[in-house]
């Protein structure tokens, strides 16, 4: 390891390209990999890096730190136990960050984007990942400006060459700070040496990071190249790192002055607003919709089984499948797997910034009313989050999803899209004008996605149902916190589309004189999601009856005994039921709505003497099939 340091210093450090260094580095990184709890060999590999990184400062200014980053985060994470190791690294990444600043910054990202461990659900550790807690206790760690964390404890700049720079600081201990004055003495302590900065622009700025910066540097990324790999790579790091951050300041205010840190947490959230703002306005480019494949197999039915649909597809007998080459079927699947990465590289940026954004709203908007409430203050009042121009941009963003979604059956389930309908669209001021046109159009959406999806079997057995649920779920929360959505047309379109949906599916064939059982697509999320949306459509407009207005469009008929039974037990009696439970959800339904629904009652109480011997013969009992509902 010396004989390559002593290399290292002998060649030219003018140098721009990493072709003459990588070998050599991988023989540090390969000796600080296996004796990184020696501190003799600890101190002297840090030491080595920070020598490396100065001399060859051209280098680490554009790409350098990517072949170095790497190794420490696989160390830093897979010994968090060892404190001196952990102390030793955050301390040698502050210096990285004081010598280069915002190119580390993006370096750092950049080289560990790929390398997160992205399942978070399982307890067991891929020691070939990087654990997303990892980076952000790294960041935390550096964001600290206490005289601990400042001080060089095991002496690492001894070992780096000393020249113009750096230098000799002296610190001024508090001596309020006992555990400091103890070991070190009263009065002062002598830094060894303290690192300057190589770019003479950083010359009188200040060496403090913020995870502020951090967040702004990524957004700056990707206002500057907004469809490149490393704007995604940012997008990635943003989505990771924004809500422990959020996490953090809110147990670090709950720990300490309630009245001092809240106002901080305060001020560093109404900062976050603008720089989502930022990375909103600078998003124009997802608001493009996807091309819908040419080929006439859709997407929903390239995939043999969505993880999270309800039932197994249908099987498709292709009638021309004996009568095609090898080749075709060759080329064919060569289109569909194209296919399938395209829709999955438009998904997942969007996926991701709905993701952002979404979360971002929800926490903010709760934090900052239980700060207000905390501070007795009546002059504080809460900032605009998003402003309206941002609310639009993001309703296309999610209609674009919504499009996808009729053709691929996975986008309707990402995290994205049902955290924009659960967390974002109920904390939206909707009674703004400028708002009104994108909330319908996105109704309008929804609705003519299940017009679309329905047209074919395979495409309605195929689509995520469970996850369609979700989307209602928050169309009844937007409504419960904003009545006045209730009168948008497109709403009540959509509540009575829902309503066929679920009728038809359960409306008994022509050759069956009772409705069968196991035909159900819907899961009983998606129907209990439909009855609960229902319930809160009638009560924020309880002055008039629509029972009957949302039933018009669909095929029952109540001349038809049969028809009348399926709308009684699939929609009517677990509509009433769930009005008269005890549940604080629970709704009032009007007067003349009890009306109708009395007379469907009484149409279908009079069932036909051979629709009344067959269900004697088949001892199928009315209450099962009510159960197999609601229950």
């Amino acid at each position: 390891t010396k004989l390559i340091a002593c290399i290292f210093f002998n060649m030219d450090g003018k140098t721009s390209t990493t072709s003459d260094i990588t070998l050599f580095l991988s023989v540090i990184n390969g000796s600080f990999i296996l004796h990184c709890e020696d501190l003799v060999m600890l101190r002297f590999c840090l030491a080595t890096y920070i020598n490396i990184v100065k001399h060859f400062r051209n280098v680490f200014a554009t790409n350098g730190y990517l072949l170095i980053m790497p190794t420490l985060f696989h160390v830093y994470s897979n010994v968090q136990s060892n404190q001196m190791l952990k102390k030793a690294i955050e301390y040698c990444c502050r210096q990285f960050y004081i010598l280069h600043r915002i190119p580390f910054i993006l370096q750092m990202l950049g080289s560990i984007s790929q390398l997160f461990d992205s399942d978070q659900s399982t307890n067991i550790i891929d020691s070939n990942k990087i654990p997303q807690l990892c980076l952000f206790r790294l960041l935390i760690a550096l964001e600290q400006t206490n005289i601990d964390a400042m001080y060089d404890n095991y002496f690492i700049l001894e070992l780096v060459k000393n020249d113009s720079l750096t230098r000799h600081r002296t610190f001024n201990v508090p001596t309020g700070n006992t555990s400091v004055v103890g070991v070190l003495g009263q009065g002062t302590l002598i830094a060894p040496t303290v690192i300057k900065s190589l770019d003479f622009c950083y010359a009188d700025d200040d060496t403090i990071f913020t995870l502020l910066n951090c967040f702004d540097v990524c957004v700056t990324v990707v206002a500057y190249a907004s469809d490149s790999v490393r704007s995604l790579q940012m997008l990635n790091v943003i989505d990771i790192l924004l809500p422990k951050y959020l996490e953090y300041l809110k147990d670090y205010t709950n720990k300490n002055d309630i009245q001092k840190c809240g106002r901080n947490e305060f001020k560093q959230i109404e900062k976050l607003s603008i720089t989502i703002k930022t990375l909103i306005n600078t998003s124009e480019w997802l608001t493009r919709t996807f091309t819908e494949p040419k080929c006439d197999t859709p997407l929903d039915g390239i995939y043999k089984f969505s993880r999270t649909s309800y039932r197994l597809p249908s099987i498709a007998i292709d009638d021309d499948s004996t009568n095609r080459f090898i080749d075709d079927r060759t080329k064919s699947r060569t289109q569909d797997t194209d296919e399938l990465k395209q829709a999955s590289e438009f998904r997942w940026p969007r996926d991701t910034l709905l993701s952002i954004i979404s979360t971002f709203i929800h926490f903010s908007t709760q934090r900052l009313n239980e700060l207000i409430k905390l501070f007795h203050d009546s002059t504080i009042r809460i900032p605009e989050l998003l402003d309206a121009k941002s609310h639009i941009r993001l309703a296309y963003i999610a209609h674009t999803l919504l499009k996808l979604g009729s053709f691929d059956p996975i986008t309707i389930g990402c995290r994205g899209i049902q955290y924009y309908f659960q967390k974002l669209l109920p904390y939206t001021n909707w009674s703004d004008e400028q708002l009104r046109p994108a909330l319908n159009h996105l109704l309008r959406r929804i609705d003519r996605m299940f017009i679309k999806i329905c047209k074919k079997q395979i495409t309605k057995r195929c689509f995520d149902w469970e996850a369609t649920a979700g989307i209602l779920n928050g169309i009844y929360l937007t409504i419960d916190r904003h009545p006045y959505i209730a009168y948008f047309p497109n709403l009540k379109a959509l509540i009575s589309g829902c309503i066929a949906l679920i009728l038809n599916e359960n409306l008994a064939e022509s050759s069956h004189s009772v409705p069968r059982l196991n035909t159900l697509i819907f899961p009983k999320e998606f129907s209990r999601s439909v009855i609960k949306l229902v319930g809160r459509y009638l009560l924020a407009i309880n002055h008039q009856p629509n029972l009957e207005a949302l039933t018009t469009n669909t095929s029952w008929s109540s001349a038809n005994p049969s028809s009348a039974l399926n709308f009684l037990l699939h929609f009517l009696l677990p509509l009433l039921l769930w009005m008269s439970s005890e549940q604080k959800d629970a709704q009032k339904i009007h007067s003349s709505d009890i009306s109708y629904i009395i007379t469907i009652l009484f149409n279908s109480v009079k069932l036909p003497l051979k629709l009344a011997t067959t269900m004697g013969t088949q001892n199928i009992p009315l209450g099962h099939l009510t159960y197999q509902f609601c229950f």
